[in-house]
């Protein structure tokens, strides 16, 4: 039977969230964590306490990230069960004072809560942090519970989980009428608030019918990540000639969607290989690439040569105009007639020294009446230990084994642009992962959340799905639509109320490896949410003023007992 528990536990907690088995996800915080608790409850050894925990949790953590081990790369496997142990140690660390002490007080099960949601959040600052899989994911299955996600984040949702969990533990011990009263108060209030937090806001929305939208172009290219493509072994004609093809195929697809209301083109992360200003491509042929996929002849190339995308060179022929990545993404937003939003690599001299970003530039139709001369720049504030950048000098080797031969600079903060009068704010790939991150870009006036993301590392997994719950979360924690735009799914916009406006694609293969652009035309409905005002801060307040009054209750009874 403590076998059957242990494994029915495992499974309930880690297929319980929307990426895996929604159905198991009211279960999952409810009850999933006390069939486990009810293992150790009563064991009195706390070595064994612990071992149990982390054992339970890493195989938790194990099911739910099996994506990773889709990467291409053998290192990938020793760290996938590094991260799995050290998740579980956490586990570990709370079954320590799973206990009947600890379960006898609402106090002591509300400190508990705490002190798993102050284990989460430390999660954030390993390395460049693991936001993935947070326990409040399982109250994300549904879209009623969900909506408490716009009080306190992430992490309130996990404080339910654990507290709800903990409740129905201590209820099976002394089935008290306070004991229900309790587990049924902690089990309904996300479901009572996200039923009148949804019925409040789609009342609003019927009302105002005129509400501003956006008109944009999501475009999915379904391209190969560059070192399966081979690119680092070729030769440069052959780089810059699949590139040239690469801007033709992204051209297709543009003409395939375009409308005349078209307000913005978002186009992935690092969708293209080099960086937007290094002139490689013979001016020529770019316009014929150009011009042909759109059918109508080039703009002149002197204007784009006084904004750096077109350099002169001296070959053997005489002098030739080479033009960059930037060049196609402003032809493109002239000939759509439409702003272009796209990731790619951009390179500037910061201090001397040449700074590597991993950015988000936006390009204006020319001729188009706008206050700014340059382009609009979003640098990617996150990056990925090993892929954007190398976390300490003696792994510098390894990584240029993996083609990585150098660190990417991080981004310092939110930057806005502004189409029609509504103000777009731009995360890439793993900054939409961290809360902290889209409440800034909130918080400074954004009204649509724009993500740029490139999941192609990890092919044929469940990691695009997890990436997109998370950016649904997103959505209802800070009050406002997403736009994402991907390389290999899933490309989709999403309402406030965390609803999918439009997906590209229906089953879950297509949504990652279909190669299309979505049109989609999203409302732009937003509301002011706590969490957008106070962040992670009031739930960590919350969960630490648990911790404080509970151990306050518990030395002084412990005081009281040593008088007696």
């Amino acid at each position: 039977m403590r076998y059957f528990l242990f494994i029915l536990s495992a499974l309930i907690v880690s297929l319980g969230n929307p990426s895996a088995v929604p159905l198991l996800g009211p279960l999952a915080a409810s009850i999933g964590y006390s069939l486990f608790f009810f293992l150790i409850v009563d064991e009195e050894s706390n070595k064994k306490r612990f071992l149990l925990g982390t054992l339970w949790f890493a195989f938790v953590s194990w099911i739910q990230y099996t994506w990773v081990l889709s990467h291409p790369y053998l290192y990938i496997y020793p760290l996938y069960f590094l991260v799995g142990l050290v998740v579980g140690a956490e586990m570990g660390l709370l079954s320590l004072f799973v206990n009947r002490k600890t379960l006898g007080k609402a106090s002591g099960i509300l400190a508990l809560a705490g002190f798993w949601v102050f284990l989460e959040w430390i999660r954030l600052f390993w390395l460049a942090g693991l936001s993935f899989n947070p326990t409040g994911m399982a109250l994300a299955s549904t879209l009623a519970s969900l909506q408490a996600a716009s009080i306190g984040g992430v992490y309130l949702l996990s404080f339910f989980v654990m507290a709800t969990n903990c409740a129905f533990l201590a209820l099976i011990k002394d089935k008290s009428l306070s004991r229900v009263l309790f587990f049924l108060c902690l089990l309904a209030f996300p479901y009572l608030y996200g039923l009148t937090a949804l019925r409040y806001h789609e009342g609003e929305m019927a009302s105002s019918p005129d509400r501003k939208v956006v008109h944009a172009l999501l475009v999915q290219t379904a391209f190969e990540v560059e070192e399966d493509k081979g690119f680092l072994h070729l030769t440069l004609p052959q780089k810059v000639a699949l590139v040239t093809k690469e801007w033709e195929e992204i051209a297709r697809l543009v003409k395939s969607g375009v409308t005349k209301d078209l307000d913005l083109i978002v186009l992935p992360e690092s969708v293209i290989p080099f960086a937007s200003g290094s002139c490689l491509f013979p001016k020529e042929i770019a316009c014929e690439t150009l011009s042909s996929m759109f059918e109508v002849p080039f703009g002149s190339a002197q204007v784009r040569k006084e904004k750096g995308l077109a350099k002169d060179y001296q070959i053997d022929s005489g002098i030739c105009t080479f033009v960059c990545n930037g060049y196609f993404a402003q032809g493109i937003a002239n000939q759509a007639n439409a702003a272009v939003l796209i990731g790619m690599e951009h390179i500037e001299e910061v201090q001397g020294e040449r700074a590597f970003f991993s950015s988000a530039l936006l390009y204006h139709p020319e001729g188009e009446n706008t206050a700014a001369t340059e382009p609009y720049r979003y640098d990617k504030q996150v990056l990925v230990p090993m892929a954007e950048y190398i976390p300490f000098g003696w792994l510098r080797e390894a990584a240029e084994h993996y083609g990585v031969f150098g660190s990417f600079t991080p981004g310092c903060g939110a930057k806005l642009f502004v189409i029609n009068k509504i103000n777009f704010g731009v995360s890439i790939c793993y900054d939409e992962t961290f809360g902290s991150i889209v409440r800034q870009i909130r918080s400074s006036g954004a009204e649509v959340l724009v993500n740029l993301t490139n999941d192609g590392w990890y092919p044929d997994s469940s990691l695009p799905r997890q990436h997109f719950d998370l950016a649904v979360l997103r959505a209802v924690e800070n009050g406002a639509p997403v736009l994402r735009a991907c390389n290999t799914g899933i490309t989709c916009a999403i309402d406030s109320l965390g609803r999918p406006v439009a997906i590209l694609g229906e089953t879950g293969s297509e949504q990652q490896n279909l190669r299309a652009a979505l049109p989609v035309t999203l409302p732009v409905y937003t509301y002011d949410t706590l969490y957008t005002k106070t962040g992670d801060a009031l739930i960590l307040l919350i969960s630490l003023a648990a911790i404080g009054f509970f151990s306050l209750q518990f030395f002084i009874s412990s005081a009281r007992n040593k008088e007696r």
